[in-house]
């Protein structure tokens, strides 16, 4: 992303700079979304078994990186509850994969 990376800081971006680049990228679609089966297949693959996952559950693996060899960040509390508000099911606070998935507009 050296294209919005700040010239005095080249390690970091500026948040601002990164949401007007991900506006322009989402908008002109240049890069083209996962397929929804991709998606379950990534739900099925971390939670074998079962259509539906908790919100316990989904957090242990998006906040609580336990892997030495995985240099993935985990997700903040605020990125966590955001996609939280998406995503869950509030009744029952738990995730099902088909439903979340089909939030997703078709394209």
């Amino acid at each position: 992303m050296p294209q919005i990376r700040d010239d005095l800081d080249f390690n970091h971006i500026k948040y601002a700079d990164l949401e007007r680049f991900m506006v322009r990228v989402m908008s002109k679609r240049m890069y083209e979304p996962e397929s929804e089966e991709t998606i379950l297949d990534a739900f099925r693959t971390l939670f074998p078994n079962t259509s539906e996952v908790s919100v316990s559950e989904l957090q242990k693996v998006f906040q609580e990186n336990e892997d030495p060899t995985d240099d993935s960040m985990p997700f903040t509390d605020a990125e966590f509850e955001i996609f939280m508000q998406f995503a869950c099911e509030n009744e029952t606070r738990r995730v099902r994969y088909l439903d979340y998935v089909n939030k997703f507009p078709r394209l």
